[in-house]
């Protein structure tokens, strides 16, 4: 009755009219509900509270909820109207505990949920606001805003798989619902994909944010980053045309990101571009390569632009030593590419002006090890003493003021390395791997000092895990050359993968393409070898006509161009030989006999024992001969196949062993390579259960190739002793004489009985005994052989049973139109039988 008086009163304050008083009033039925014991009397202690508060008299309406929620603290009228209160008074722990006490008493009770976890986040209580948060969805499943605040909670607190969950369940929710996109939520996953190492994911995050047209600052300041992050690391797997590709819609999100700020644009910005640019000055764009003028004049429009954007930067914070460093590394970087274009006028400009940062950076913050390492990057263009001294004293005092500073170390090293203090640098390089053990950068260094003392073996090992730190490129060139040197180039997959990555990273370094070649050649792609090299030489002419500095691979590795272009012609007179040796080995002459080609490949093979492709030839030649032993003697001299990696070439290599140990013939080695004496026990077993084991493991590695299948029905009819047919005609013509498969299985009879298979000998005798069609002469054979098993049978186990079915089965052999043979058997066996 109040509430309907209230509602047709028109509400107090808000009506202009206060609530009735008197006899039959509202007012006059809540005060009855209040003063007695019911189980409404919180209800009408918080609904006179409203009625108090129509009436202007809030002291009395106060009081009224108060009295409400210590009769029900969960009430859902007097309980909103109190934490308003509290909340417009300032005091947010009141409203706070308000809602807490709610909850001790319902942990259902949605309005106290719903208050306290935005409460809780704001005082950074964010496990307070989960359990909040997790009572509203336990009411409200299917709200979306709450889903997106728990994942933000669990992010504060660093739970971030239950952050994606719950933001991702929140983007599902506002997509069913046709809500549109919830940016908070879709860059909220991004930034963690990104923090969590996935950029491709926070890509697909930050892209969800801004697919609804608007510019989010954020979204985009995200959304370049996660590219950028996307870009390194495929440029150190050696795919630079992704990362360009990558790079450019880095670029789009940062310039749009900055349209956005306008006037507003933070220094944070203007760095995220310059880093941007300073990533694509560095990408050879393999898109562009065969025009490498075009491909120099996209580094150098980047790496100016890199320099402005630093600039812009520092311009916004003077005192930000970190931004003096970006400047001067930016300068080195654009002078190192105005050298490759041919402008070394306007390079020295540049290295002056990296120079003059780098001394700002030290001013500013001449505590900072970083500082001194700028400072030794760069040269002073005034400078009397001499370069490397300078040097060494910044790397010196960076180690001092930092000894964890593994970039220190290893710049520090390669100084002493350049003046041939071996001993230096190596300690000096041994400090950086301690500091820093996954510092592509320090191992890179390491290899190279092991070179300058004559450890190939050592320096291979360093440059192989600094190619797999994802180095770069000279880390790249490094291990194909050593891996050449130490004579494993064909064995070796990541030699050839390094100098792959190298060639890509770096199209138009005449080393890179030195390693490409020899590797290739190792591998026998001759034809790849030799296109490599020619570039070799086209690309070692160019550097004679245009000194390309430190940014070039030749000249960090310290090779000199007139070595590699002598590398390369003697390399390219080798693979013409080898090209024109091979194209002929495998023709017969007109006329010519086949021992006669075999001779002739045979002096060929014994004059060039390494060269594969002489011994497939002869192999393949001495396959047609009509002398057994020449055959298997040509067959020895194919290469053996080493199949790592490729499961459909292990598969294949399994199912040509099991093939020859199926026929017996040693046509394909059967060394420690394949099978060894801890290889599965494979050496101890008999040569059809090896091949069984074969084929099974083919059929592990291609679990889709019809021809296991068919070689493991094979294997098992060997093993079973039945012989089968080599031409689908013959098996035909077999199948359809009945004598002959009664014979192919007296033969598996016999078979079974050697290999110690005794049941499925006698099963194959009785099989022919039972067949009503079968021959008396065949018939009398088999009694014969199922009798010889049977007492076989009989003096191995002490049974008389399968002597007495012995003499049963000897007694139906007709002896009247058998032969001198069967009746001689026959006899005999009987008085076996008969003797006991």
């Amino acid at each position: 009755r109040a509430l309907r008086e209230r509602r047709g009163g028109g509400g107090g304050r808000r009506g202009g009219a206060p609530a009735a008083k008197g006899p039959g009033s509202a007012h006059e039925a809540l005060l009855i509900g209040a003063a007695g014991e019911s189980a409404h009397r919180a209800a009408a202690f918080a609904h006179l509270g409203l009625v108090c508060s129509a009436n202007g008299d809030e002291a009395r309406a106060r009081k009224c909820r108060t009295r409400a929620l210590q009769l029900n603290p969960a009430d859902p009228t007097a309980g909103p109207a109190a934490f308003a209160d509290a909340l417009s008074g300032g005091d947010d722990a009141h409203a706070t505990s308000i809602c807490r006490r709610a909850l001790d008493i319902d942990s259902r009770c949605f309005w106290a949920a719903n208050r306290l976890a935005p409460m809780c986040a704001r005082a950074n209580d964010h496990n307070g606001a989960v359990v909040a948060l997790h009572a509203v969805l336990r009411v409200t499943p299917d709200n979306a805003s709450a889903w997106e605040a728990l994942g933000a909670s669990y992010n504060a607190l660093g739970r971030h798989s239950a952050a994606l969950k719950a933001f991702d369940h929140a983007l599902q929710l506002s997509d069913s619902a046709g809500e549109g996109v919830r940016a908070y939520a879709a860059a909220q996953t991004g930034f963690i994909q990104l923090a969590l190492g996935s950029s491709t994911a926070a890509i697909e995050a930050y892209t969800k944010a801004l697919s609804d047209g608007v510019d989010r600052v954020a979204a985009l300041c995200g959304l370049a980053s996660a590219h950028v992050y996307y870009a390194k690391g495929a440029l150190r797997l050696g795919a630079p045309g992704r990362a360009a590709v990558s790079i450019r819609d880095a670029e789009d999100a940062a310039s749009r990101a900055l349209s956005a700020m306008g006037e507003r644009a933070t220094e944070t910005a203007w760095k995220l571009l310059g880093d941007v640019r300073s990533l694509a000055a560095r990408i050879n764009d393999p898109n562009l390569a065969p025009d490498m003028n075009a491909m120099l004049d996209v580094r150098r429009v980047a790496a100016k632009g890199a320099v402005d954007a630093y600039e812009k930067a520092l311009s916004l914070k003077r005192d930000g030593a970190a931004r003096w460093r970006d400047v001067s590394a930016a300068l080195k970087l654009h002078a190192d590419v105005l050298r490759l274009c041919g402008d070394v006028e306007g390079a020295r400009a540049c290295e002056a002006k990296a120079f003059e940062y780098a001394l700002g950076y030290v001013r500013c913050d001449p505590a900072d090890p970083h500082a001194w390492l700028a400072l030794a990057f760069t040269n002073d263009p005034n400078a009397s003493v001499a370069s490397d001294e300078r040097k060494i004293t910044a790397l010196s005092r960076a180690v001092a003021l930092d000894p964890t500073f593994a970039d220190a170390w290893t710049a520090l090293g390669r100084v002493y390395l350049a003046n041939g203090e071996i001993a230096n640098a190596t300690r000096a390089l041994d400090s950086a791997r301690i500091a820093d053990p996954s510092s592509g950068a320090a191992w890179t260094a390491t290899a190279a000092s092991h070179l300058a003392r004559g450890l190939v073996d050592e320096s291979r090992g360093a440059f192989r895990m600094a190619a797999a730190l994802g180095a770069g490129v000279e880390a790249d060139v490094g291990c194909a050359l050593t891996a050449c040197a130490a004579g494993c180039a064909k064995d070796a997959r990541d030699a050839y993968a390094a100098a792959r990555r190298a060639a890509e990273c770096a199209p138009r370094d005449a080393v890179a393409a030195i390693a490409l070649g020899l590797c290739a050649e190792s591998r026998g792609l001759f034809d790849d070898a030799r296109r490599a090299m020619r570039d070799a030489m086209a690309f070692s002419e160019s550097v004679l006509v245009e000194p390309r500095g430190d940014a070039s691979v030749t000249c960090a590795l310290g090779a000199d161009a007139r070595v590699v272009r002598d590398i390369a012609r003697s390399s390219l007179e080798r693979l013409d030989d080898v090209i024109e040796r091979a194209a002929d080995v495998d023709i017969l002459s007109p006329g010519e006999d086949i021992e006669d080609a075999i001779d002739r490949l045979t002096t060929l093979v014994d004059e060039n024992p390494d060269d594969d492709a002489s011994r497939v030839a002869l192999a393949r030649v001495s396959s047609r001969s009509r002398v057994h032993a020449r055959a298997l003697a040509g067959a020895e001299q194919c290469p053996v196949a080493r199949a790592t990696g490729d499961h459909r070439a292990q598969s294949a290599r399994a199912l040509s062993v099991a093939a020859c140990l199926l026929n017996a013939t040693p046509v394909i080695h059967v060394d420690n390579d394949v099978v060894n004496d801890d290889d599965d026990g494979l050496s101890t077993m008999s040569l059809g259960t090896r091949a069984m084991r074969l084929i099974a493991r083919a059929a592990m590695f291609n679990p889709t190739d019809a021809e296991c299948v068919r070689a493991l029905d094979i294997a098992r009819s060997r093993r079973q002793g039945v012989v089968i047919a080599r031409a689908d005609a013959d098996a035909d013509a077999d199948a359809k004489d009945d004598n002959t498969q009664r014979h192919r299985a007296l033969k598996a009879a016999l078979a079974a009985h050697a290999r110690g298979e005794f049941a499925d000998a006698e099963r194959f005798a009785r099989d022919v005994v039972n067949d009503v069609d079968c021959p008396t002469s065949a018939a009398s054979a088999a009694r014969i052989l199922l009798a010889s098993f049977l007492l076989a049978r009989a003096a191995r186990d002490g049974d008389k049973n399968p002597q007495k079915e012995a003499g049963k089965v000897l007694a139906k052999i007709p002896l009247d139109d058998a032969s001198s043979s069967v009746i001689e058997l026959t006899r005999a066996l009987s008085s076996s039988v008969a003797a006991g």
